[in-house]
């Protein structure tokens, strides 16, 4: 069964077909081949309505899950405008999933940032959606909105330990209703996730500045990853050194920067290293998206996983005119 040809979106998917397509589903996500083909294709049908919470709720459990699923699996693939529209509105289905939701925005603002000012910037743009956005709390009939950032500012300056108590009973009771969350969790496992949902948005209620947070996790993912090669998320990790304090440097040291290409001669690169398709697009995909990102890193220039990028009012994959000049 091809998974992505037999998608109803307009109704809730049936009791009966879930089990099944939630197997087909995760074993298409995980295919580097096709993953990215979910996420075009989750994106477009949520984009037609707008995102609403509507669709979303009617689809939480599955076509929502399975778009966060095949969202986090390409974070580096999907394009800037994305996932500055998209972390806001998942983050916190992702933290279901046990996706370590802090740890990953930090790590795309690493990967896709130009400059200190736009790491600030994508940062801000983050923080003030979550905090402007009311969150579908899921009922057995119907839903309602909340604001999480609301509720847990009231519970972050709450002395009184019984009336502490109470708000999070409360605020777990919004957020675990049976059978409609992506699976049953246990008490600890709700305790767990609860905590974890207070502890994000507690980090965004006091990181006003970022920089500090930012350099430090800089500092450590480095640390971690200086014998590896590979980072987490698979892509080729060759660190940049964007600043070296001019003390430490000996007078018979060289530095030698690395030559940055034209956009042209990079789109040229990557056509004889790869051929296009029937349809005109160049193939694997996967592999042509991975291949900017090690460009984009090596040559400090994050524009570059840009040249090659999915138009949405076409839906299909294009060279970015804007930047080759055309």
């Amino acid at each position: 069964m091809d998974i992505l040809q037999s998608i109803q979106f307009d109704k809730p998917l049936e009791d009966s077909r879930i089990d099944e397509y939630d197997f087909e589903f995760e074993n298409t996500i995980v295919d580097p081949r096709r993953s990215f083909d979910v996420y075009k294709l989750l994106y477009k049908l949520f984009a037609q309505e707008n995102f609403s919470p509507d669709t979303i709720v009617m689809h939480y459990c599955t076509y929502w899950k399975w778009f966060v699923m095949a969202t986090w699996k390409n974070l580096l693939s999907i394009s800037r405008e994305d996932f500055l529209l998209l972390y806001p509105k998942q983050f916190l289905s992702a933290i279901y999933l046990s996706y370590d939701v802090m740890d990953d925005l930090l790590f795309v603002l690493y990967k896709k940032s130009y400059d200190d000012k736009d790491v600030a910037s994508m940062y801000h743009t983050i923080r003030d959606t979550i905090f402007s956005t009311n969150f579908p709390c899921i009922g057995d009939i119907s839903y309602t909105m909340i604001s999480l950032a609301e509720d847990i500012k009231k519970i972050s300056i709450v002395q009184d330990n019984i009336e502490r108590a109470s708000l999070l009973q409360s605020m777990e009771q919004k957020l675990f209703v049976v059978d409609k969350t992506f699976w049953e969790y246990n008490n600890k496992q709700k305790t767990e996730i609860l905590l974890e949902i207070i502890e994000v948005i507690s980090s965004f209620l006091n990181t006003e500045n970022i920089k500090e947070v930012y350099e430090n996790y800089i500092t450590s993912y480095l640390d971690d990853h200086s014998d590896e090669g590979l980072d987490e998320i698979g892509q080729i990790d060759d660190i940049p050194i964007t600043a070296i304090a001019e003390d430490s440097i000996n007078d018979s040291q060289q530095i030698t920067k690395i030559s940055h290409p034209s956009y042209t001669t990079i789109r040229q690169q990557l056509e004889q290293e790869f051929s296009y398709d029937d349809m005109g697009m160049l193939e694997p995909l996967e592999d042509v998206l991975h291949r900017l990102s090690e460009l984009a890193v090596q040559y400090s220039d994050p524009r570059i996983e840009e040249l090659y990028y999915f138009d949405e009012t076409v839906g299909e994959f294009k060279w970015n005119e804007e930047l080759l000049g055309i």
